[in-house]
């Protein structure tokens, strides 16, 4: 157990120490960078979803109708 704790710190500074891990001060994103609201369009948001266990857990009917239908109904 000791090795495997000794491994895990040793590897996350070395993750940190590579120059993709770093963060990059100049992203355009966030609230200003949205484009100018048109008068009469909506602004419409896309939040991808990785993935979805259908039929793995529960059924279908249960997937969509649980607890990830807050996601689905919540964030439109």
């Amino acid at each position: 157990m000791k090795i495997l704790i000794f491994l895990l710190v040793i590897s996350s500074i070395q993750a940190h120490s590579f120059p993709i891990w770093k963060e990059k001060k100049n992203l355009n994103c966030g609230y200003r960078s949205c484009p100018i609201m048109k008068e009469g369009m909506i602004n419409v948001h896309i939040v991808p979803h990785t993935h979805d266990d259908v039929g793995w857990v529960q059924t279908v009917d249960q997937y969509y109708n649980g607890s990830e239908c807050y996601y689905v109904f919540h964030f439109m």
